[in-house]
């Protein structure tokens, strides 16, 4: 839907002992060629800088262990080029879609005609059940691209599609082991971009084009927080509220009065708007992760930092789980003695509240870092 203001709230706080890295591309240009719309999520993986800040003691085990979960590209990219990356950012893009859930008869009843919406909503008489479906948009990026499609064509990976964009290829992926098609445009810049649907691409491309940051223009600045572009080796942002966002919009248009609008909006002020997740090395060679919980109302952080505090609340699971880069990894049986060891070490995890937002940081020393991986093996053999 065209015109939806995005969601996209990002934050994070630098820590002051992260290892210093080589200077890298603002958040502006990780994110222009994603054109305007609502986001549920973005997720950036940069290799090159992991690869470089990876303590050299750790990375061969880290590597080995966790090679089926860092974002490789299989199953994206044309075989010959996976692995093959610099870094990564993939961005969920979501479309509200409606349907009649219950209709008010003649008599004043109520009758369900349909099932399974995450919202309902009210307007002109009728309920509306309210979904969202999405779409996954990829940015590759490589430091001799022309040379890696030069050869992936050779090899019959990828084929030029019939149609072009600016007079340039649009190329035609089947990844190994997949169905599907996807779309792919490789940029003078060196990106890969990667879509699901031609026309997707093509706004993509035409984003990318106008120099700008797309994906914000639809923003409301007013809640948006500034973010320094000195972000750690993997980082993810996701807000849970991208279709209450989308649903209003509509009522707005369909039914100003309706009287699903007001629950709403105090939904949206009130809950979380976004959390994002950081992880990076610090100088002591100790993998640190940052969470940051961000409220809209000061009311309702606060009380969540005091269940928070007591071992309580929606999001105090998060502290218990096991994390290699990004994505839970269950270590059930092995948690209470990594969490032991984190609470004996000098690096165990912190809660502070900072005015609308929770922010947790845990820190794994090497000992502990190297049994979860030392387990993964084990429970991948």
């Amino acid at each position: 839907m065209r015109g939806l203001k995005s969601l996209v709230l990002i934050t994070l706080l630098i820590s002051s002992d992260v290892v210093c890295s080589q200077e890298k591309p603002p958040l502006e240009e990780l994110m222009r060629w994603f054109p305007e719309g609502s986001y549920s999520e973005v997720i950036h993986f940069d290799r090159d800088l992991f690869l470089r800040s990876c303590p050299k003691e750790l990375l061969r085990n880290y590597a080995q262990a966790a090679r089926q979960l860092f974002p490789a590209g299989k199953g994206i990219l044309p075989d010959s080029m996976v692995d093959r990356f610099e870094s990564v950012t993939t961005a969920v893009k979501g479309e509200a879609r409606f349907k009649n859930n219950y209709i008010i008869t003649a008599g004043g009843e109520i009758k369900q005609v349909n099932r399974k919406c995450a919202i309902v909503v009210e307007a002109n008489d009728r309920y509306y059940g309210a979904w969202m479906a999405t779409r996954s948009l990829r940015v590759y990026r490589f430091a001799d691209l022309e040379t890696l499609v030069k050869n992936a064509m050779k090899l019959g990976e990828i084929n030029v599609f019939e149609e072009r964009i600016n007079k340039h290829p649009v190329y035609v992926c089947r990844p190994g082991g997949t169905d599907g098609e996807l779309y792919a445009f490789a940029t003078p810049t060196q990106e890969f971009l990667v879509a699901e649907d031609p026309d997707v691409l093509k706004a993509m491309v035409q984003a990318g084009m106008l120099g700008g940051s797309a994906i914000f223009s639809g923003t409301d600045l007013s809640g948006l927080i500034e973010v320094s572009s000195d972000l750690g080796y993997f980082w993810k942002f996701w807000t849970p509220n991208a279709l209450i966002g989308m649903t209003l919009n509509y009522l707005y248009k369909k039914d100003p009065a309706s009287p699903s609008i007001k629950p709403l909006e105090d939904q949206l002020d009130a809950d979380v708007q976004c959390i994002v997740e950081d992880y990076r090395w610090n100088i002591d060679g100790n993998r640190v992760q940052r969470t940051s919980v961000i409220f809209g109302n000061e009311n309702r952080v606060g009380e969540e930092y005091r269940l928070m505090k007591q071992g309580k609340g929606h999001y105090y699971e998060a502290l218990h789980h096991t994390y290699i880069y990004g994505r839970d990894i269950s270590f059930r049986h092995l948690l209470n003695r990594i969490n032991e060891k984190r609470a004996l070490s000098t690096s165990s995890s912190e809660i502070v509240l900072d005015g609308d937002r929770i922010i947790i940081t845990r820190a794994d020393d090497q000992d502990t870092l190297k049994r979860i991986l030392a387990a993964y093996t084990t429970f991948e053999k």
